[in-house]
């Protein structure tokens, strides 16, 4: 004679069952997570070589992350978000496309042959308001990196430690933008600057951004990924410390997290950045992105 389960029997192998997926669903997320990591630092080293590249071919500068204004000399579109690519918005004028092209997402793209590298996998999607999603004349590319803009227009030779100085981070929070890139910190010149750079005037105004005070900064597993200067990537643990200063600020000596504060209990919400400010507050230098910044560790 045949003999089914019992009732207890099936019970117990159910409860066996939802213990080794209790098991073993936060180990297939962890894993997940650290597959996204991986492809966002391997997206960073691509951006890292293209960044590269495209210094070699002119006269060794790092690209442009704020561009200038075709038609008026001396004018920087500081405080904007760029289109990207130059040309996906039907709306957008052929001079303005134009400008959006020496924007570094799109002036790096003849090395990187592919949008995609600047996208963080799986990170929350972001779009800008206001923008026409709909009548567009090229798919929009979505960006998770954001350039630090005191390097445009330098060389490595201009910065002190290329093997810790941050290039390309996320600058911008854990999110994808669509269609649109920014860098971040920008730099600001005032109006009728012909070079806008670094030490180009001592009177060059900087400045930090970041979107809201609610986006977290965290990309996955509580760091974000930053390229520096030699074209080096690596996912770095920040926010250890919230509601703290994190940083030293004497000598411009930086740790490796480019905020000093974070908002307790908002799970990586920066509140501030430090300023190394030598001109005795005229100027917001933010410590952690200066080119002659020395880091600690």
């Amino acid at each position: 004679m045949k003999r089914g389960f019992t009732l207890i029997e099936l019970l117990v192998v159910i409860a066996i069952i939802a213990i080794l997926a209790a098991i073993l669903f936060p180990v297939f997320a962890q894993a997940k997570e650290a597959a996204k990591k991986t492809a966002a630092i391997s997206n960073a080293k691509q951006m890292g070589l293209g960044a590269l590249q495209y210094a070699a071919d002119v006269d060794d500068f790092f690209p442009i992350g704020i561009p200038p204004v075709t038609g008026t000399p001396g004018s920087w579109h500081q405080g904007e978000w760029m289109e990207t690519p130059s040309n996906w918005r039907t709306a957008l004028a052929v001079a303005a496309q134009q400008d959006r092209q020496m924007f570094f997402h799109n002036s790096m793209q003849p090395y990187m042959k592919n949008y995609g590298i600047a996208e963080g996998p799986g990170l929350k999607e972001y779009t800008v308001g206001g923008a026409d999603y709909v009548n567009v004349s090229a798919p929009p590319a979505w960006t998770s990196f954001q350039m630090n803009s005191f390097d445009q227009m330098i060389s490595n030779n201009e910065v002190a430690q290329v093997s810790s100085h941050p290039l390309f981070w996320g600058g911008i929070g854990g999110i994808r933008v669509k269609g649109f890139g920014f860098a971040n910190p920008q730099l600001w010149c005032p109006a009728g600057t012909v070079l806008c750079r670094w030490g180009a005037l001592a009177t060059n105004n900087y400045a930090w951004y970041w979107i809201g005070n609610t986006t977290s900064a965290y990309w996955y597993t509580k760091g974000m990924i930053i390229l520096r200067a030699d074209g080096s990537a690596k996912h770095r643990k920040i926010a250890a410390i919230q509601d703290a200063v994190t940083w030293n600020n004497a000598g411009n000596n930086t740790t490796n997290d480019p905020f000093n504060r974070y908002n307790v209990g908002t799970n990586g919400v920066p509140l501030s950045m430090l300023g190394c400010d030598p001109a005795g507050g005229s100027q917001f230098m933010a410590c952690f992105f200066r080119p002659d910044a020395t880091y600690t560790n």
